[in-house]
This record gives C-alpha cells, structure tokens and sequence, in this order.
C-alpha cells in the first residue's frame, strides 16, 4: 500500500481541531517539512485558541535546553490550565541512555497521562514502534505522516507526462488559490527549474504575484538535483533521465551539511553508477524469483529490496515490465562502464546519457498505410 498523500494527512489534522482544544499528542513526521510546519501552525492556532500556554523546543538548536523542555513537560502552566508543547527534530532528545527511556520521553509519557494539555513531535524520521508514538497514540493522539509530493510519473505510466505529477499538480492548485495565472506548461518548468523544494516554489509563486515575470523565474537558476533522484529516472527510462543527467553534471550535487555542491565528474559517476548497479541487480534477482513461481511481494523481499510502500509499489512495477534479459543487458551496460572507469578512458556524463537513452521503452510503431496501389490478390 503506497504512503497516504501528505495533502489528505494536513486535511486530517485539520479536520481534528474542530473541537473546544487539540487532541492530546500529533506526531507529525515524513521528509516534506513544508507540510509538517503547516500542520504545526495549524495545531498551534487551535491551542492558542483554547486558551493552552504555548512552549516551543528545536531538539537541534544551539539554544535547546533539555531540562527546561522537561520542566514544560512536567510542570504546569503559569497562565493556564493546560500547556501546548511543541518539539521540533525530537530525534536526539528521544534517545536512549545506556539501553533506558531518556528523560524527555519518561516526562512526556507523564505529561499525557496527566492530561496537561497538547504535545505535538514533529520529526523527518520517527519510528512508528517509538514509545512516545505508541504512547500519543494510547492518549486518543494523531500520527501523520507527510512524504515529499511525487515529482515524476508513475513506472507503468507510458506517457511519462510531467503534468500528470503531485508536484506540479500542486504547483497549478496554489498558483489558482494566489490567484496567480499560472499554465500547467510553465508548472512543469517553474518545478523542473527549482526542484522539488515546496518552500521555494511558494516563494517563486509570490514573486509572479508581486509582479515578476514566470519566464524569468523558470529560466532562473538551476536547482541542483540529487544523484539518487536522477539514478531513479534513469532507471525507469523515464524521457527526463538524460536531461536529468545533464542538469546533475552541471550543477553538481548539493552537500546536506555545509549546503555547498559536489561537482567532480568522478563522484557523480561513482554515485549514479553505483547506486544504478545495485538496484539492476535487485532487479534482476527479483525478476528470477518471479520467474520462479514466487509473488511480487516476496520476489522483492528475496532481492534485499525495502522502502516505503510507495517506492516498492513502483520498483515492482518496473521488475514486471522487464524480462530477466532485459535486466541481464542492463547489468552489463553498467559493468561495462565500471571496466571503462578502471581503464584510461574515463566515463563521464554522456556514457551515462547513452545508457539512459538505451534504457527507454521502445514506443510501437505505427503501421504504414498500403501503397495506393495495394497488395496484390
């Protein structure tokens, strides 16, 4: 079952504060913060309006104090009867110590079992298993879940339209609730120009409404793209993966920790063919074990190939598609790269083009009309 749309998951939490006060807990986590800091003001909103005392803790600021969270938690309100506590990136305060509950999660435990008020974790990773999201959930609390919008088409989609996507479906809804004009034609280039950053593209929809011009906007700037989105297209054959490929090689790839771009050719290549050859090899295995009499589901639990629900639905989608030949000869395009990389001819971003070009489905051809003068009788 593939991972619920981050939209319908904020009408959710939405759709839970039509009371006199917040639930007890949200547990609000996923990769797409756009969506999680929305459900955050929305829960803070309703709190406010209730009358809660709001306390608002970043697990990863240089100023997060730990035994003042825990105070929150454990303490009652100075002015109201019950308290909001909201914490961000709660991953490190939620650790273990030496195999035991950390302080913050016994005080939040102690928290919802007295009934203080509303807590609310918002989190890019937190285990469903946790036992603080057991224990928000025991409390009447909600759990959802906010992945990043699908900014490509679907594997067994043969158009391979852009416009059909989340992201740029999403792009054209915002752009019409702004009131900014807005075609679907320039979503998909306003969103290949700056990627799948919903914070960004809000931003592009201001400036078009404060007057700029979306041709500008479109053509400005490149977004550095990810090696492993990129590998992704390329393995789906999807039209995108050379242009893709083209765009990652320019722009280089953008490092999480000091937000500057790695643009060596011989690390891009690494990256995308390493990352190419392990999932061919997947693949291939989970193409043999269908081949073999097993089911989809346990073909690709024999590969070694997890993920969320959503990616498995469309790897699985794409073992199907392929005959083990096909998975065979894909193999040895990428081994044949390797050999090339050891050798003293490097591979650089146009081998690579010319495997994503040899990777794309072959589109059927359209019969010939007869001759005017027809077959013979």
């Amino acid at each position: 079952m593939a991972d619920p749309d981050p939209r319908a998951e904020l009408k959710q939490v939405q759709a839970s504060l039509t009371g006199e006060a917040p639930l007890a807990g949200y547990v609000l986590r996923g990769a797409e913060r756009y969506f999680r800091d929305q459900a955050v003001d929305l829960v803070k909103a309703a709190a406010r309006a209730a009358g809660q005392e709001l306390c608002l803790h970043d697990g990863r600021s240089l100023d997060f104090d730990a035994a003042a969270l825990n105070d929150d938690l454990m303490g009652s309100g100075l002015f109201a009867s019950a308290r909001c506590v909201v914490l961000i990136n709660p991953e490190d305060p939620l650790k273990k110590v030496v195999g035991k509950d950390s302080g913050t999660t016994t005080a939040i435990k102690s928290f919802l079992k007295g009934g203080r008020g509303t807590l609310v974790l918002s989190a890019k990773s937190l285990r469903a298993d946790a036992v603080v999201v057991k224990a928000i959930k025991a409390a009447g609390g909600l759990v959802a879940g906010f992945r990043p919008l699908f900014d490509s088409p679907a594997a067994w989609d043969r158009n391979q339209d852009l416009r059909a996507t989340e992201l740029v479906g999403w792009l054209t809804q915002r752009a019409k609730q702004l009131g900014v004009p807005l075609s679907i034609d320039r979503a998909v280039l306003l969103a290949s120009s700056r990627g799948n950053d919903l914070g960004a593209l809000s931003s592009a929809l201001a400036e078009i409404e404060a007057g700029a011009n979306d041709e500008d906007l479109c053509a400005a700037g490149e977004a550095t793209l990810s090696p492993f989105k990129v590998a992704d297209s390329v393995l789906k054959g999807a039209p995108s993966g050379p242009a893709e490929l083209e765009q990652l090689f320019r722009t280089g790839m953008r490092k999480d920790k000091d937000g500057t771009s790695e643009r060596s050719p011989e690390a891009l290549v690494a990256i995308v063919t390493g990352t190419l050859r392990n999932k061919v090899r997947q693949g291939l295995s989970a193409r043999s074990a269908l081949d073999a009499g097993l089911g989809p589901k346990e073909a690709l639990a024999v590969a070694g190939f997890g993920g969320p629900p959503a990616v498995r639905e469309v790897f699985g989608g794409l073992v199907e598609a392929r005959n083990v030949k096909v998975w065979q000869r894909m193999l040895g395009d990428l081994v044949a790269l390797e050999r090339r990389s050891r050798s003293s001819a490097p591979v650089d971003v146009s081998d690579l083009t010319r495997v994503a070009l040899r990777w794309q489905p072959r589109r059927p051809t359209r019969p010939t009309r007869p001759t005017s003068g027809g077959a013979r009788r």
